[in-house]
């Protein structure tokens, strides 16, 4: 009892390290970009790296004690991307990382975030698939800025590794938007073409609607395909204000 009673302890400690930690990289954000603005690199990586640090743990307990929550799964990805973003653009605003990088970088994680709105709001069901290359991708620019704050606090690190890294970084974020297309893309291209669809096609009054053949056609395209209304006394599927 006394050992049942102990391990109900100890899981509910463990229960709540993760999302600790999640909030604690997120509240060390501010300093770091503070630090990076003010010059200040020595304070900025130990900070950073820190922050790495919680990025790893997190994870790794969740995944091991089977502690993944809901506020995890929103939380985490929501620190880590305003930990990169945070240091990535104030590197930017102070010259260490080139501009053109910096936007590559930042229209990646705009088209995932545009694009996991749209998904959310059109896709029925839409569940989150992590892929290998935006984990990679995640990890490569999570290396290049803490070298990029390690190069500018004074110690020297080659060109030839950030350039390198760079390299890794532009395939990654193209194979993660290729993957992105592929789902939720091909899901949500489809909602908006049924949507312009039904814009098209259905806006008209019952007297224009569908007079043509052509868009009698599209009607019982519609229809048949994606509608799949209750057919009326006639045998007819019934179109939203039209005769047919």
């Amino acid at each position: 009892m006394q050992k049942f009673f102990l391990n109900s302890i100890q899981y509910k400690v463990l229960k709540v390290i993760p999302n600790l930690l999640t909030i604690f990289r997120f509240f060390l954000v501010y300093p770091i970009v503070l630090f990076i603005l003010d010059n200040n690199f020595l304070w900025a990586i130990f900070l950073y790296i820190l922050a790495a640090i919680t990025d790893f743990f997190d994870g790794l307990i969740a995944r091991k004690f089977d502690l993944i929550s809901e506020f995890g799964k929103i939380a985490d990805p929501i620190s880590d991307k305003t930990l990169i973003l945070g240091a990535l653009i104030s590197l930017s605003l102070i010259g260490e990382i080139d501009s053109i990088m910096a936007f590559i970088i930042l229209g990646r994680d705009v088209f995932v975030i545009v694009g996991f709105i749209l998904a959310s709001l059109l896709v029925k069901d839409y569940e989150v698939r992590p892929h290998f290359s935006g984990k990679l991708n995640a990890l490569f620019l999570m290396v290049y800025l803490g070298l990029i704050i390690i190069n500018a606090s004074g110690f020297f690190i080659l060109r030839e590794i950030i350039f390198f890294l760079e390299i890794l970084l532009i395939i990654t974020i193209i194979l993660s938007i290729y993957n992105y297309l592929k789902y939720p893309g091909r899901a949500v291209f489809k909602q908006i073409f049924i949507s312009l669809s039904y814009v098209l096609l259905y806006t008209k009054t019952p007297r224009t609607c569908f007079t043509s053949s052509r868009n009698r056609f599209f009607h019982q395209l519609w229809s048949t395909i994606f509608i799949q209304r209750p057919s009326n006394s006639n045998g007819r599927r019934n179109c939203f204000g039209c005769r047919y």
